[in-house]
């Protein structure tokens, strides 16, 4: 066999060459320079300031809504005197539940049509009552809006159901992830 016969030999690449180690040691020296990098100074992270919350947050009026109801007993007494589920209540429970808390409607109507903004907490700790008390002012609005449905106005029925998306919008705006997985619920 002569030398043009001969196959050419094949080119080793860099992992066959070197093995995995050289470039486990470059990730490696990356790693360490980067940290090196921003321990010294040289780096500072570029932190988005905070957007200003609106001068007339509705968020307030609703978050204030949700505290006023629930000082007046909120719809969980309503339901468990009944012992059925909420879209088996009575019509006469829903009108009495909807006589009883119209200082908690009116607030809640107060910040319909206003910019709404959650504040951000930072905090691991942090608790959201408000969204709580906002389920219990949709079933507020829901039983608002059977009442204006059975007596025939129906416009009213859907302005109420407008009021209580505008609510869900608000109380989850400028949330954190929690108020987005809330707002798709």
């Amino acid at each position: 066999m002569s030398e043009q016969d001969r196959p050419a030999p094949k080119r080793r690449s860099c992992m066959q060459s070197c093995g995995t180690g050289c470039v486990g040691i470059f990730i490696v020296g990356a790693l360490v320079f980067a940290i090196a990098f921003s321990m010294t100074g040289h780096y500072k992270p570029k932190i988005d300031p905070l957007r200003p919350l609106p001068a007339n947050n509705g968020f307030d009026d609703f978050a204030g809504a949700g505290k006023t109801f629930a000082a007046n007993g909120g719809t969980k007494a309503a339901y468990l005197t009944t012992g059925v589920s909420e879209s088996d209540i009575s019509l006469e429970v829903e009108k009495g539940l909807v006589a009883a808390n119209q200082p908690a409607l009116a607030q809640l109507r107060s910040g319909v049509g206003k910019e709404a903004q959650v504040p951000v907490q930072r905090s691991f700790t942090a608790t959201y009552p408000y969204l709580a008390e906002g389920r219990d002012l949709a079933r507020l609005l829901n039983a608002d809006a059977d009442v204006h449905a059975a007596a025939g106005d129906h416009a009213g029925a859907m302005n109420v159901a407008l009021d209580g998306y505008e609510m869900g919008q608000g109380l989850t705006n400028g949330g954190l992830l929690i108020h987005g997985l809330v707002l798709v619920a």
